[in-house]
């Protein structure tokens, strides 16, 4: 059975986020590693920067110009853009509010990539299915982030090629991981968690159901293969058991390692807008 497509807000709703940016401790969002160039190969320029301690090639025309140091940028530098992972996992097509989770997952993804498209470096963006992380789409104008809306609204970066999470290791202290939940050490995010790199961000979305279950019966859910099953939400037994697992989450969450950005939790009952502004500094502000 194939997917539905996802239930996304329309294109003009993210327009707000147009005068954000990222409210980062030190101002600073990119850095720099080695260039990556095969032997007598001129490396790409992507476009000229103020000069830094770790640039590595120095625009001489600008320089001469401008009267101060301006760098070559690469896109071939390692680390060079942020990276967000999003999980979408077959069983995050859940949910009892207007959005699954996967859903306002993705919502929340095309968040920050706009952020990111219009008043940073840009992005690059993966999904994470039970298989691993998918290849990267990357972003670098609002035509791109276009691109990426259509490609989460029908699935496509899931169904691309997936590697295991070690493949995403260039730029791993920039990325930012927007999941469901991080007890299953099987899992490529709880795997990627574990890598002892910090996150740039993190952001733990889930369902009101999953905190606090309803009494109203037999609930059809689907696993990790797409299989459907019921559970009688109804039976004590089962809302105990509902009520550790919810505990143990709470804990693997708890206790991953503080990001540079603030670890935020979302409900999807939560507005959608309002879920990234401790992260977000308006253009006007101070």
């Amino acid at each position: 059975m194939e997917p539905k497509p996802l239930e996304l807000p329309r294109k003009g709703e993210f327009e707000f986020l147009d005068r954000e940016r990222l409210a980062l401790p030190n101002g600073k969002l990119r850095y720099r590693g080695r260039i990556e160039n095969s032997p007598g190969m001129a490396p790409e320029v992507l476009g000229l920067a103020p000069w830094e301690v770790s640039s590595r090639r120095i625009a001489a025309s600008a320089s001469a110009r401008m009267g101060t140091l301006i760098a070559l940028e690469s896109p071939r530098e390692t680390g060079a853009f942020p990276q967000l992972l999003l999980d979408q996992r077959t069983s995050l097509d859940f949910g009892s509010t207007t959005q699954t989770i996967s859903e306002r997952i993705a919502t929340l993804g095309l968040c920050l990539a706009r952020v990111l498209v219009t008043k940073g470096p840009g992005c690059q963006v993966r999904s994470a299915n039970e298989s691993g992380f998918s290849h990267p789409v990357f972003l670098r104008s609002l035509s791109d982030w276009y691109h990426l809306y259509e490609t989460l609204k029908t699935r496509e970066l899931q169904h691309s090629h997936f590697t295991t999470y070690e493949g995403i290791k260039p730029g791993l202290g920039q990325c930012v991981a927007l999941f469901s939940d991080n007890k299953d050490p099987q899992s490529p995010i709880s795997q990627w968690l574990g890598s002892g790199i910090p996150p740039l961000g993190l952001l733990r979305i889930y369902d009101p159901w999953e905190e606090n279950p309803p009494r109203c019966g037999n609930i059809r859910l689907m696993d990790s293969l797409g299989h459907i099953y019921a559970e009688n939400w109804s039976d004590f037994r089962f809302r105990a058991e509902q009520k550790r697992n919810w505990q143990v989450r709470e804990e693997a969450w708890i206790n991953i390692p503080q990001s540079l950005l603030e670890k935020l939790g979302h409900r999807t009952d939560a507005p959608w807008r309002d879920a990234l502004k401790p992260w977000l500094k308006g253009q006007s502000n101070p």
